[in-house]
Formats: C-alpha cells, structure tokens, sequence
C-alpha cells in the first residue's frame, strides 16, 4: 500500500481494474449482507454456462412461452369486467348528478341527502379504482406479452450454445440474477425459468 504523501502516490497507479458487482447493503447497518462480491467476468461466464443448460431445452421453452402469450392475450373475460367497472361508474355518475341537482331544486333534508351523496361517492370512487386496477392489469398483460413475443423471437434466432458473452442475450432475456451466500447464481429468464451455476 502506498502512503499518499510520498513521491509516488502521484505516480504509482493500480494496474489491475476490474468492475465487481456487490449487495446495496454490504457495509450498511449492524447486520450486513454476506453474500459475495462477483467480478463482471463471473457473471458472464456463469451466464454462458446458465443459458447453454436452458437451452438444451429449447423447443420445449419455446412452446411453454407460446402458451403464456395465448393466456396473457386472452382479454374475454378482462374486457368485459373492465366493461361492467366502466358501466358502474357511469351509472353512479349519473345518480350522483341527479342528487345534487334534486338537493338544489326541491326541499329536504340536509343531512339526509349528505349521507346519500357520500354514499354514492364512496361507491362511485370505489368503481373508479376497480376499473383502474383492471386497466393498469390489461396494460401490464399487454406489455408482458410484447416482452415474451420479444423473447420468442430472440430465442428462436440465437445459437443452442452460445460461445462468448452476448450483451443482446442477456438484455433481452435475463429478469435478474441472484447471487447466493455460496457464490452461486441463479439466472432467472424472462419466461420464468430459473437455472442455477455455482461459481
């Protein structure tokens, strides 16, 4: 180790540079993370072994995904709940208009039409996220099919042994890799499969 404040902390640099990948919470807090750091080296070639043992089952990978698209594209039963939710909100919409316009039209009580508006609210409201949750879920079934029609289309194109690091491949087909306390990772695929390298 060299001193900063000698002759040669100017000029002596490290020769070796490497990136490494580590947990977030490797130095923070009382109970720090154990698991290992991994070298961008490691990864690649543990991705090489990881894709080339999925791959061994290719074609059937390949008609699992086929079916996933048909399941995430079939919106029948979706469309026609998002329907309903749309319907319901319309509805209470309208019955909340009449209530306001008959509160300012006719004479009645007060406190009676405030605990029919705020029902009609409460219920209008409750409709409105419904049909929200079941529009953000056909958008993200949507989305998740493009990516596995993506998928699809790079799995069929690509080598059933792969050589050397492809920053493409794993792009296109990787969710996440999970480093273990043992070194080992496990690579989980776009499609869900999951293959496990130790290191």
């Amino acid at each position: 180790m060299l001193c900063r404040h000698t002759a040669f902390s100017a000029e002596a640099v490290c020769g070796y540079r490497r990136t490494i990948w580590q947990c977030n919470s490797k130095f923070k807090g009382e109970e720090r993370c154990h698991t290992p750091t991994v070298d961008t080296e490691t990864v690649q070639r543990l991705f090489i072994q990881a894709y080339n043992r999925m791959m061994e089952n290719q074609e059937q990978i390949i008609k699992d995904c086929e079916t996933m698209r048909r399941a995430l594209t079939d919106f029948a039963a979706l469309d026609a709940e998002i329907e309903r939710q749309l319907e319901e909100t319309q509805v209470v919409a309208e019955l909340v208009k009449v209530a306001v316009k008959e509160n300012a039209s006719t004479a009645q009580s007060q406190e009676a039409y405030l605990k029919k508006y705020e029902a009609l609210t409460g219920r209008y409201e409750k409709a409105a996220a419904e049909l929200e949750r079941l529009q953000n879920l056909r958008t993200t079934q949507s989305q998740r099919d493009k990516a596995m029609s993506l998928y699809i289309r790079t799995l069929k194109k690509q080598p059933v042994v792969l050589r050397e690091w492809s920053d493409t491949i794993w792009t296109v087909m990787v969710e996440k890799a999970i480093v273990h306390r043992d070194g080992e990772i496990t690579f989980v695929f776009k499609n869900g499969t999951e293959v496990k390298i130790g290191a």
